[in-house]
């Protein structure tokens, strides 16, 4: 990897160029003695996006001198907006976490492509919702840190006995042979996103089943009628109840796990 060398310094009337070398490398002057440069990270950083990419180094040379202030609003951010992107951050983070409690699994399921659809546009939204208007490369550490926490501390909080608060309970939707019609509309599930999720789990007759259960994650659990279902894995099922009796092994060995 070839060194990138100062050769001479150089500034435009308004401070806020530098010149570039023909060789390989640039010139900076006094001019750039802004916060910017001054620390030498963002420098040694541009340096060596300059050595290990051809194409943009060739377009430095040609163009003999380059904005550093093009650099410094691709890369910094003002405290100001460092502090806009964590809020912007928690608050759509929490909306999220309202919207997949009122809409409840389903969100996730990902059952067709306006699913899919809907789900790559709510992330789009988000994400320039809490990068604002000028996305930085600081500003996308500030918020991937930020939902990191954030992230972390829910499970904290899940973890400590608020698991109810934060997460949807699984639904069973097909108890036996009996497609539960009150549970597919509250889940806003419709048959025939059930009957393929049967095939994919290898179902080829009704009678094969116990039970399907829309999970917390959006993901739709087939059990088998060949085995019986401890008891304890459906404690949190809610319409357990609906399962039939001889289905689930109702013994004190079969106990949550």
């Amino acid at each position: 990897m070839a060194s990138v060398t100062t050769t001479a310094a150089a500034a435009s009337a308004g401070g806020r160029h530098f010149t570039l070398s023909t060789c390989t490398g640039f010139t900076h002057g006094d001019s750039l003695k802004h916060l910017l440069w001054r620390d030498g990270f963002v420098r040694r950083w541009f340096d060596l996006i300059l050595a290990v990419s051809p194409d943009l180094h060739t377009i430095v040379r040609q163009s003999g001198e380059m904005n550093t202030d093009i650099i410094r609003d691709w890369i910094l951010i003002t405290p100001e907006g460092a502090l806009a992107v964590v809020l912007s951050t928690v608050v759509m983070y929490l909306l999220f976490l309202v919207a997949s409690r009122i809409i409840g699994a389903r969100m996730f399921t990902g059952l067709t492509s306006f699913d899919m659809s809907a789900a790559l546009i709510f992330g789009a939204i988000v994400g320039r919702a809490t990068l604002g208007p000028g996305p930085t490369l600081t500003a996308g550490v500030i918020a991937f840190l930020t939902l990191l926490i954030l992230q972390g501390a829910l499970g904290v909080f899940a973890h400590s006995g608020g698991a109810r608060i934060v997460n949807n309970r699984p639904i069973l939707l097909v108890a036996g042979t009996r497609v539960l019609e009150d549970a597919m509309s509250r889940t806003r599930i419709t048959r025939a996103e059930l009957q393929s999720k049967m095939r994919l789990a290898g179902i080829q007759s009704i009678d094969q089943i116990s039970a399907v259960i829309l999970e917390p994650t959006g993901a739709i659990s087939v059990l088998r009628s060949d085995c019986l279902i401890d008891h304890g894995l459906i404690d949190d099922v809610i319409g357990r109840e609906q399962i039939p009796r001889h289905l689930v092994r109702w013994t004190e060995e079969a106990g949550t796990i």
